[in-house]
């Protein structure tokens, strides 16, 4: 049983290895292999994560765009991505028996998944700033041209800061809400009416 498990976890490492060649991803600056305690946690690439988490229906925006490790000497480390902003993981190591041992990954991170809301309570969203003091604000005064129904959620914003009017998409919903159409097939919708509105105040 013993062997069975070894070579088990062997072909596990070589077909990770695999795939690493096979999606060009650079072993010797991200990966050290046997893992141990306080080694290098790899982050797995997005080339390897993007198949793996789109079939499980995650959020596969919520991972880091390159590959890097967390390990204890350099404490924490801070990545920007499309998606992401002032985003830091820091691994703390626990020890265990025989040899293995875990951690706990902590993340904090700004993304655009946390500008969400249901359709319905999607009224006016918008940025702010205190220097200069100005607002820029997206004002949606019906949500009866949004597919999906009052409770799909949509994004409001991007980090960056960006603002987003969404029409339809298939955020949290899947691909039943794409428009589907024949070729030659005419189509027409009114999106909106949508206001944008700046403003700005004496401080």
């Amino acid at each position: 049983m013993m062997v069975f498990a070894r070579s088990m976890w062997l072909l596990g490492l070589i077909y990770f290895l695999g795939l690493g060649l096979v999606f060009g991803l650079n072993f010797g600056e991200s990966l050290k292999v046997p893992f141990r305690v306080n080694d290098v946690l790899p982050a797995l690439p997005r080339q390897i994560s993007w198949p793996v988490l789109n079939n499980l229906h995650s959020g596969v925006d919520l991972l880091p765009s390159f590959v890097g490790s967390v390990s204890p000497t350099n404490g924490s480390i801070e990545w920007k991505g499309a998606c992401f902003f002032a985003n830091e993981a820091q691994l703390e190591f626990t020890g265990g028996d025989r040899g293995l041992g875990g951690g706990v990954l902590h993340l904090k991170v700004d993304d655009k998944y946390q500008y969400s809301c249901d359709d319905k309570d999607n009224r006016v969203h918008g940025w702010i700033c205190s220097n200069p003091a100005v607002g820029f604000w997206m004002i949606t005064p019906s949500d009866e041209f949004r597919t999906g129904g009052p409770v799909k959620q949509d994004l409001t914003s991007h980090v960056g800061p960006t603002t987003l009017s969404m029409f339809f998409s298939t955020h949290y919903a899947g691909d039943n809400q794409t428009i589907k159409l024949r070729d030659g097939e005419s189509w027409k919708k009114v999106f909106g009416p949508v206001l944008i509105y700046l403003n700005s105040v004496s401080v």
